[in-house]
């Protein structure tokens, strides 16, 4: 992940305040998202990652550790967190605030900007890539231009031998033509020329004096045949002369170019210091080049004698966290498979085809490292497989918890309730839609999930995705945003008629004494249609359900329900019925009298509420009896107990 994508929320509803700590945090480097209130900070965090945050400790509505316990809880995990205040300035209270939300420090204002910056460069750099040298970035450039790895060449002053092959690779798959320069600490010079990616000649020191030895060793030659050249032309293009003395055949002059060149280049790969620059020229060579697949053998004999695992750890040292992909040249059956290199490493090509990191292959495999790097380096010479950009998010567990939060919020909400939990209005612009849903879609696509995520990571992600993108098609397109509408009116007035249907059957049941049964009926119309009605019927039926006492909880859940009852409809009949039954479950008779006289008053003919009244006389007169019965007994006893004592 580059740092410019890593995401602080910065939370002070002091706008001053909150513009110098956002402006300190992009200046290293990080990526800012605003807050001035905590509705609009958990709307951030419900549309994309945040990796830390500094929250003010004095916010409308919920403090800052309120809110950091929401963050902590569903959508921000362990990331780093800061609290400021201008206000709270108690130790105590910061030692307490800093253990309750874990987080890592607490500023009094005016805040040190440079501490502060400090704690998330060191939190967050295990999410920062490091930068790569132009040569090593190649190796996450699977289809990198001609243009791209010669500019990359360019830029690289010095390497050592070992890194050679690389280089090599590098020109071979981009077909150049052109001359590669190679100079040693001691100054030796070498060179070698390539024809559209490849090899047709390798000049060292030792060129000229190996061509014979390697004729007449092919049996191409006579020992005899190349003493009686003249010294002139066996210090020249020997191949060039023997062939117009009609001494060898042009074909036993490309094989022994072929071994030349080889052999010419095994001696350059060496731990040693190297400098080297690539010129582009247009070369005329009909001799048959050197390729890679002739390369490859080469290749792997000096990864397995010369190369050891120190060098292969300061090589891959920036890439260990980064996913394996196939490359453009994979194949199961590629030739470098077939030189024995994973014959030590079970299943290692199954491995590869899982994109898995270099760290997460060790873990999870026990390979022997040295072996397995090995075994990489020349599967990863020959392009088999190249390196993802960014590095594996070691978030994965608190990104699939976010999700989770989110699809438990969405997935039972209409297009405009989906958006309305981002953080528009109730009927959002097309504009609005546009802007969130491009912020939505950037950070949680599904392509950029690792290959390695959990299946229960991809199917949350790929159901979030889903709905959100559903909505957004449905509120951006205006045939089709008035046709939900329409359909979702038809749909609420079909539901309304239907709750209707099913609350005037529940009532009969209820006056005739059936509660049980009117509650089972009258809480699937409150799901229907949540309306004023059904809200008191519910409660009706709630309270009436228990022949003895009613229970504590259920009179709690009942005021709730009441308290949506607004203050117009709460002068109706039935409403001060209900709050009249809900006072005597409390055992407010006095109050719960009051309101059923009240009831009354507005339908003399509601019967029910003149019963309930007659019920609380009967009530008061078994109290007021079982009070007398209380005191005499009490009197009669004091009585007693004074005569025993004459």
């Amino acid at each position: 992940m580059k740092k410019g994508e890593i995401n602080i929320l910065v939370v002070d509803d002091d706008d001053s305040s909150r513009a110098a700590l956002a402006e300190a945090i992009k200046r290293a480097g990080f990526r800012v998202t605003e807050a001035s209130k905590v509705e609009e900070a958990l709307n951030a965090v419900r549309i994309k990652p945040v990796h830390g945050a500094i929250l003010d400790c004095m916010l409308p509505r919920m403090n800052g550790i309120q809110l950091a316990t929401e963050l902590r809880s569903s959508r921000f995990g362990n990331g780093p967190l800061v609290f400021v205040s201008g206000i709270f300035k108690d130790r105590a209270f910061a030692q307490d605030a800093i253990k309750k939300t874990k987080a890592l420090e607490y500023f009094t204002k005016p805040v040190p900007l440079n501490a502060l910056v400090e704690i998330f460069e060191d939190k967050l750099k295990d999410l920062i890539d490091a930068p790569k040298v132009p040569l090593h970035a190649l190796l996450s450039k699977p289809y990198a231009s001609n243009r791209e790895r010669l500019k990359a060449l360019e830029s690289i002053e010095e390497i050592t031998g070992f890194d050679l092959p690389l280089v090599i690779s590098i020109i071979m798959d981009s077909e150049s033509t052109g001359f590669l320069n190679v100079v040693t600490k001691e100054g030796d010079i070498s060179g070698i020329t390539f024809v559209k990616g490849g090899i047709t000649k390798v000049d060292t020191a030792e060129s000229g004096s190996m061509v014979g030895g390697l004729l007449i060793k092919k049996g191409f030659l006579t020992q005899k045949d190349f003493e009686e050249l003249p010294e002139k032309k066996r210090r020249g293009d020997v191949l060039k002369h023997l062939i117009n003395e009609s001494l060898i055949s042009p074909h036993a002059a490309d094989v022994v170019k072929a071994e030349q060149a080889i052999h010419g280049l095994r001696g350059l790969f060496k731990n040693v210091p190297l400098q080297i620059n690539f010129v582009p020229e247009r070369i005329r060579d009909k001799s048959t080049p050197v390729n890679a697949t002739q390369l490859t053998p080469m290749f792997n004999e000096i990864i397995q004698q010369e190369i050891s695992l120190p060098w292969f750890e300061k090589f891959y040292h920036d890439w260990l966290d980064h996913p394996m992909r196939m490359g453009p040249d994979f194949s199961d059956d590629h030739q470098v498979l077939k030189l024995g290199v994973a014959d030590d490493l079970p299943n290692l090509v199954e491995n590869l085809h899982k994109e898995l990191t270099i760290n997460e292959v060790l873990d999870e495999q026990g390979y022997d490292k040295e072996k397995f790097f090995k075994a990489l380096h020349l599967i990863a010479l020959r392009r088999l497989i190249v390196f993802d950009d960014a590095k594996r998010t070691k978030n994965l567990e608190e990104q699939l918890a976010r999700l989770k939060v989110i699809l438990k919020e969405v997935e039972k909400k209409n297009p405009f309730q989906i958006f309305e939990y981002f953080g528009t209005g109730p009927n959002p612009h097309v504009k609005d839609v546009e802007r969130i849903y491009k912020e939505f879609a950037r950070a949680n696509h599904p392509d950029i999930l690792p290959p390695n995520a959990t299946e229960e990571v991809k199917q949350t992600v790929h159901k979030v995705y889903a709905i959100v993108s559903d909505a957004y098609d449905i509120l951006t397109n205006e045939g089709k945003r008035e046709r939900f509408v329409s359909g979702q009116r038809q749909q609420e007035a079909e539901k309304q008629l239907r709750a209707e249907g099913i609350a005037e059957e529940a009532l009969v049941q209820l006056r005739r004494g059936r509660a049980s049964v009117a509650l089972e009926k009258l809480e699937e119309a409150y799901k229907l249609h949540p309306c004023t009605a059904n809200v008191i019927s519910l409660c009706w039926a709630k309270l009436k359900a228990h022949t003895g006492d009613v229970p504590y909880e259920v009179q709690k859940e009942v005021g709730h329900l009441l308290e949506q009852v607004t203050h117009e409809d709460r002068r109706s009949p039935n409403y001060l019925f209900v709050s009249g039954l809900l006072k005597k479950a409390g055992g407010d008779y006095e109050g719960a009298h009051a309101q059923l006289d009240k009831a009354l008053a507005l339908d003399p003919n509601f019967l029910d509420a003149r019963r309930e009244i007659s019920s609380l006389k009967r009530a008061k007169a078994t109290s007021a009896d079982n009070t007398f019965t209380g005191e005499l007994t009490s009197i009669v006893g004091r009585l007693f107990k004074k005569q025993a004592k004459k």
